[in-house]
């Protein structure tokens, strides 16, 4: 083509571009990206730009085949040229609009040479941030023989960190990878690898970053524990919660433990608390009702404006097992002044607070004790009862009369009565209500007085007339 004729079209495009708009309407554009005039090129080319108010992309070779390129206010059309003549060659871009024709024509070097390095320029926005703030890696890559790449894989890892932002190249050879500033303030390093596998070729570059902690409060909740190894229904479950505040003030929280989905109902436990810059440990407890799994929530709400919402809430799934909860309620005796030697009626009460059906052994004792309640020397517990019984979940039931045995004391003074649940099946994981006890004085039998034994009457007959037959003599002498 010559010099002339390309002039020629130059100048068609360029009217094309400066035409009026028509009734203030934008006028329509065709702009090619790439490559740009006077690229050296590979064998590889992509074919790309950009228009307005336009349609019908295509894309021709010197005087070879018009093919159409894909895509109109973004287009795009990839050229393969394998076979074509080293040296000079002219792309012709053509549009149609509702202003008239529209070209672009771009004078390119072919150099079936294939690339041996790739040049990387990048920039970073913004250049400082706050911790948690989102920053954009942006860049072009180019090849040593200014052939744009077809595809090609970004990674940008931040220095001493393990987190790695991933991206890749577009069609152009331009890329753009958003990533989180650290929790970690100061001076840091960004290191940015593009890899062109078609190429063979790789590049790195580096760009510093500063990043500084949040003007305001930052909480959040890093991690929510379990303590109890077993969670049983009805006894207490211990938790665990790792708060962390990145701010550089100290917040004001509301700290919140639900058992289930959030709603009042669900709502366990509330702590208003004041978190510093840094880490805090809360501890946290609730007590599951019922058997199964329960999906825990523990989230945090600031009054202040919080940059990172998103990680101030928790779920852990705890996995509850079913089991008794057999408590003594009470004991009592029936009868209103215990005697010894004499029957004493005595009153139990039992209940399982659980969810699962017990089988247990009640047992009450008896031993003498002084007044300080010690167990006096040489008295063993004599067992007064012994008695296997079965507990439904919920269930409370009051043991006395025909269904418990009666104590007899056998001497009076002081003793100390103690019921309790044995031999619990399954077991009872709490045991420490699982006893009563009762203090009773006990009157002793009276001791009856010694009595003096009498003559019999015969031998006070035979006395009397003894008496009279010596005085008898007397008289006589």
């Amino acid at each position: 083509m010559s010099t002339r004729s390309t002039a020629a079209l130059l100048l068609v495009f360029v009217g094309a571009l400066i035409t009026p708009s028509v009734d203030g309407a934008a006028a329509p554009s065709l702009r090619v990206l790439s490559p740009i005039e006077g690229d050296t090129i590979g064998s590889a080319l992509i074919i790309g730009g950009e228009g307005s108010g336009i349609d019908n992309v295509s894309v021709q070779l010197d005087d070879g085949e018009v093919v159409g390129a894909s895509g109109s206010d973004a287009w795009s059309f990839a050229l393969d040229l394998l076979g074509q003549s080293a040296g000079s060659h002219t792309l012709t871009i053509r549009a149609t609009s509702t202003a008239g024709p529209l070209m672009v024509l771009r004078n390119v070097t072919y150099d079936p040479i294939v690339p041996t390095s790739l040049e990387l320029e990048q920039q970073l926005s913004p250049l400082r941030a706050q911790q948690g703030q989102t920053v954009l890696i942006s860049g072009f890559v180019r090849t040593s023989q200014q052939a744009r790449l077809q595809e090609g894989f970004v990674q940008v890892r931040i220095g001493g960190l393990p987190s790695v932002a991933n991206g890749s190249i577009d069609l152009l050879g331009s890329f753009t990878v958003a990533l989180k500033a650290p929790a970690q303030s100061g001076s840091l390093t960004l290191t940015t690898t593009v890899d062109a596998p078609t190429l063979n070729l790789s590049v790195t570059g580096t760009l510093p970053l500063e990043v500084a902690p949040p003007t305001g409060p930052d909480v959040a909740i890093e991690e929510l524990q379990q303590l109890t190894a077993v969670p049983v229904s009805n006894l207490t479950l211990n938790l665990s919660a790792r708060l962390r505040n990145n701010g550089s003030e100290p917040a004001a929280v509301t700290m919140r433990l639900y058992d289930g989905p959030p709603s009042a109902d669900t709502l366990v436990q509330r702590h208003d608390l004041t978190l510093p810059p840094g880490v805090e440990v809360q501890q946290l407890q609730l007590t599951p009702r019922a058997a199964g799994v329960h999906h825990l929530v523990v989230n945090l709400t600031i009054a202040t404006e919080d940059p990172q919402r998103s990680n101030n809430e928790r779920f852990l799934d705890v996995d509850v097992e079913a089991r008794p909860r057999l408590i003594v309620n009470g004991l009592l005796l029936a009868t209103d002044q215990p005697q010894q030697d004499h029957p004493i009626s005595m009153r139990v009460g039992i209940s399982n607070g659980g969810d699962a059906t017990a089988t247990c052994r009640l047992a009450i004792e008896a031993q003498r004790i002084d007044a300080s309640g010690k167990a006096l020397a040489g008295n063993a517990p004599q067992l007064v009862v012994s008695k296997e019984l079965v507990f439904a979940p919920g269930e409370e039931r009051i043991l006395s009369g025909s269904g418990l045995d009666p104590w007899m004391p056998t001497t009076g003074g002081r003793w100390q009565l103690r019921a309790q649940v044995l031999a619990t099946a399954p077991a009872d994981p709490d045991t420490s209500d699982d006893v009563a006890t009762i203090s009773v004085e006990v009157e002793g039998t009276p001791e009856q007085p010694q009595r003096t034994s009498l003559p019999s009457l015969s031998l006070l007959l035979g006395a009397l007339a003894i008496g009279v037959l010596l005085a008898q003599r007397r008289r006589t002498r």
